[in-house]
């Protein structure tokens, strides 16, 4: 159990939570999260003479007003603003992110774990549970298994270049690559390392879990690149595969898969429409039709491809070629 001092900072914490939110408070609502009302004028003494924080009382509307504050700044230490409330919010969040890396920032994460429980644990004796009932159920397992996300985020954060060993396929021999770490993103249950090949002079995408030896070159400052120049290259066509524009998708999905269809988050550019009779009609830039072709083949009958005609080749020459499989 925590000390009287966490128990009394928690209190504190809502009793400001709630000032800042509505504006005021009357005396009554104001003991009532305290405990007591002699245990609200403690804490407000507290709050004025360690924080500078001087609650106020409008006579004339007999409520209780906080301070004014600069627009944007705190008005007191960021640790009075963990309520139960969020801190288990946030020990959930912490307990999930560390389950998508799938262990890989444990040593980072475990510490403040155990600092948010028992802050939490101090008011809710079984809060462990909160970390417990979050689960994050990955399809693949693809997640990096050494020190790759720990050492990518160590370059990104201080600007410096990454240099590893690269397997781009099963059977075929690494290659040694170094870049600039542009950012990390997590996709489709894979972590995938954005960056600027510094010898092929492009930008590149990585898989983390195709990476070893990897490591930050302390003396080589990395290479940045604008917002806008990343998402022209990494988020101009659907999916994964980045490049120039090879042209728009148009799908028709049938009544059955339409409700799916809508609810996929296809890409920021994708138009969709709702036809008279139940079906769905879809329009989607695309780079590359490799992960697109697949995404297509996973609706099965119930959905056709309209145009390019030469994106509706493709998938009849994979539609074959797995029906060959059953020949």
């Amino acid at each position: 159990m925590a000390n009287n001092d966490v128990l009394e900072r928690i209190k504190i914490s809502q009793l400001v939570d709630l000032l800042e939110t509505r504006g005021q408070a009357t005396v009554e609502e104001l003991a009532e999260i305290c405990g007591s009302e002699s245990s609200y004028y403690r804490y407000r003494a507290r709050l004025n003479n360690e924080w500078g924080y001087a609650i106020t009382y409008d006579r004339s509307k007999g409520v209780h007003v906080p301070p004014k504050h600069q627009p944007g700044m705190d008005p007191l230490p960021q640790y009075l603003w963990f309520t139960p409330e969020r801190t288990s919010s946030l020990l959930a969040a912490v307990s999930l992110i560390n389950e998508i890396c799938d262990g890989g920032l444990q040593h980072l994460f475990a510490p403040i774990r155990k600092d948010l429980l028992e802050i939490v644990r101090s008011v809710w004796p079984n809060a462990k549970k909160l970390s417990e009932v979050v689960h994050y159920a990955p399809v693949l397992d693809l997640n990096p298994k050494g020190s790759q996300l720990a050492i990518s985020l160590d370059a990104l954060t201080q600007s410096r270049q990454l240099e590893f060993d690269f397997f781009p396929d099963i059977g075929r021999s690494s290659q040694r690559r170094r870049v600039s770490p542009l950012g990390l993103m997590v996709y489709r249950d894979t972590w995938y390392l954005d960056t600027w090949d510094m010898e092929k002079k492009a930008l590149r995408t990585f898989p983390l879990y195709l990476l070893t030896n990897v490591r930050v070159l302390h003396g080589r400052k990395s290479i940045s690149k604008s917002r806008e120049e990343l998402d022209e290259h990494f988020r101009v066509g659907y999916g994964l595969y980045a490049g120039p524009l090879k042209g728009r998708a148009e799908l028709l999905f049938r009544p059955k898969a339409a409700k799916r269809a809508q609810q996929t988050r296809w890409h920021h550019d994708a138009k969709g429409e709702l036809l008279e009779d139940g079906s769905y009609k879809l329009t989607l830039p695309y780079s590359s039709d490799r992960e697109l072709i697949s995404d297509i083949m996973a609706f099965g009958k119930d959905i056709k491809v309209l145009s390019p005609m030469e994106l509706v080749s493709d998938v009849k020459t994979r539609l074959r070629a797995t029906l060959y499989q059953y020949e």
